[in-house]
């Protein structure tokens, strides 16, 4: 309204949500501490009432979770909805709460990158948020879950589901390994496949019996779900896990009891192993 105020401590805007209020950031980096439904604080100043806000500037501006449960709902790239406030040009979001609550990102309508940077640590849409638990990519595109560079977790539930880092991801179309050693279990059977990528990753089976198809280099299939890059298996359980070969010749190196390498993965806890080919290839035993 063309007045400069100067040594303000709050502003309640008015409207309860039935106009449009807003905040121009400044240029330096800004905290918005969340406070409440369309409250928040920043520079000192207790907003209530707000609607938008633009954060502005060069700097890292975060937004802050009050450490109860959110919903950050990204609308594009560096833009967060939440509490009834809009914020743009937002490059970091704290949720809070350090897992003793529910935050959860949705996604945007277009594709998107969830790239894990640690456990509830993830970057999507040039935001990077920290104490997040859930994730529903959402819209039509094709969404990407990648692990972190230093190596993840990922506990599959469905083609489109998996715990991964501590956060609970759905409507995600592939999930893909990084640069480190990433650890992959899955419960059920569902088809998808997975570039485990580099680093030395391992898939741990269930206590079921399971069958490990080969298919060519460090490539297998177990309960139709089809892994390349990966270079360990543990089969687990108590049930007959075997080792399906392709039908070419293949040499299976024994390792130890129940341990075997073969097509460049290394095998534990197998109890069976169908060579394959039926004669018409030169299938080989290599012991300890």
């Amino acid at each position: 309204s063309g007045i400069a105020f100067t040594e303000i401590e709050a502003v309640d805007a008015g409207g309860a949500g039935t106009d449009a209020d807003s905040i121009t950031g400044q240029a330096a980096a800004e905290n918005y501490a969340l406070q409440g439904t369309r409250a928040v604080t920043v520079n000192g100043i207790a907003f209530t009432n707000i609607e938008a806000a633009a954060a502005g500037g060069t700097g890292t501006d975060t937004v802050t979770g009050t450490g109860s449960s959110e919903t950050y709902v990204i609308t594009d790239t560096n833009d967060v909805t939440v509490n009834g406030i809009a914020f743009t040009e937002i490059e970091a979001v704290n949720a809070g709460g350090a897992g003793t609550d529910a935050d959860s990102i949705t996604g945007a309508a277009a594709t998107e990158n969830y790239a894990l940077q640690g456990t509830r640590a993830v970057t999507v849409s040039g935001i990077a948020f920290t104490n997040v638990e859930e994730a529903a990519a959402g819209g039509t595109g094709t969404d990407t879950v990648t692990a972190a560079t230093g190596g993840s977790v990922f506990a599959l539930t469905s083609a489109a589901a998996a715990v991964v880092d501590g956060i609970s991801f759905t409507e995600i179309e592939t999930f893909a390994g990084g640069a480190g050693a990433d650890s992959f279990s899955m419960t059920g059977s569902f088809v998808a496949a997975i570039n485990a990528g580099g680093g030395n990753d391992t898939f741990t089976g269930s206590t079921a019996s399971e069958d490990f198809t080969l298919l060519a280099s460090k490539s297998v299939e177990v309960n139709d779900l089809t892994f390349t890059n990966l270079e360990e298996v543990n089969a687990g359980g108590t049930g007959t896990d075997t080792i399906i070969g392709t039908g070419s010749s293949e040499t299976y190196v024994i390792t130890d009891a129940n341990d075997v390498t073969v097509s460049g993965i290394a095998f534990t806890e197998i109890e069976a192993v169908n060579a394959g080919g039926a004669g018409t290839d030169a299938d080989s035993i290599t012991g300890e």
